[in-house]
């Protein structure tokens, strides 16, 4: 019954929205497996989009300081919903709970485990309580499984 949600007003006005939920830091090596579970509202009037980014480099924390920087979390795993399409899924952000699972790759250690992090990026240009797009989105279920 619990799950990462971020609503449109973690943005004031008309905003640039750039919220980050970071993972703990995983013992990580090319091959593993991570998924998990989103979500929004069934009816789309105000569209979403969230990226999930990984750190290859390190098992630090640092986004960058503006909306246009990811830090050192430099492999982008998913941009969903890039166009912010009211549509449904897959041209759209899912209105039911949708598993995405990638393998890890490009790994600079290979197939010895290091520590590394995931990032969910809720980033939505003209967002906000005064914006065009942005509602909400769910995140459930994240799992890694090393292989």
């Amino acid at each position: 019954n619990e799950l990462a949600f971020v609503p449109y007003t973690c943005g004031a006005g008309l905003s640039f929205i750039n919220c980050w939920l970071i993972s703990p830091a995983l013992s990580m090596k090319n091959g593993d497996i991570i998924s998990f579970w989103t979500t929004t509202k069934e009816a789309v009037s105000f569209p979403d989009r969230m990226q999930v980014w990984l750190n290859p480099t390190n098992d630090g924390t640092n986004v960058g300081r503006t909306e246009n920087e990811t830090g050192d979390f430099t492999v982008k795993l998913l941009d969903l919903n890039p166009n912010y399409s009211a549509s449904p899924y897959p041209t759209g952000y899912p209105t039911e709970w949708t598993k995405f699972e990638f393998i890890v790759s490009g790994l600079p250690n290979g197939t010895i485990p290091q520590k590394h992090r995931v990032g969910f990026r809720y980033y939505v240009k003209n967002g906000g309580p005064s914006g065009s797009v942005s509602d909400e989105i769910g995140i459930d279920d994240f799992d890694f499984a090393a292989q």
